[in-house]
């Protein structure tokens, strides 16, 4: 009696999903980070070894208020350094098809990851919009 093959194992080339390989192709990216408001200055930051951490800026919150070392409250913080965006990112919220009015009282990180999964399309050359058929996902 002859034994039944078993499912092919993973080369390493491919994951496998229900028993088929997937081909991932990664054809756009973009971020922000402290210090880097674009890939180009992240991938510089990471290959100097840059430490893009600092004190609080003066105009996001004030340590003499919100600073505790000892505190376990949620609205207290044990550290006086962070990583910080530079500067207030613009957006606009029309460009995703949402209303002004409605984005007041919305989470700014919301708005930064709509915004650097754009620009990953954008790097990808999808400026337009996806063509139809063709599978996306952004992460």
């Amino acid at each position: 009696m002859s034994e039944r093959p078993g499912p092919r194992r993973p080369t390493g080339k491919h994951r496998c999903v229900r028993g088929r390989p997937v081909d991932v192709a990664i054809v756009g990216m973009a971020c922000q980070f402290p210090g880097a408001s674009d890939l180009v200055a992240y991938w510089r930051n990471v290959v100097e070894g840059r430490d893009c951490t600092g004190d609080v800026p003066a105009d996001r919150w004030d340590p003499t208020v919100f600073f505790d070392p000892g505190s376990k409250s949620n609205d207290r913080v044990s550290c006086r350094r962070g990583g910080y965006l530079d500067a207030a990112t613009a957006f606009d919220p029309t460009r995703y098809g949402i209303m002004p009015l409605t984005v007041e009282g919305g989470e700014p990180e919301q708005f930064l990851v709509l915004d650097a999964a754009r620009a990953a399309l954008d790097d990808a050359g999808l400026t337009v919009g996806v063509p139809e058929g063709l599978r996306v996902e952004v992460v």
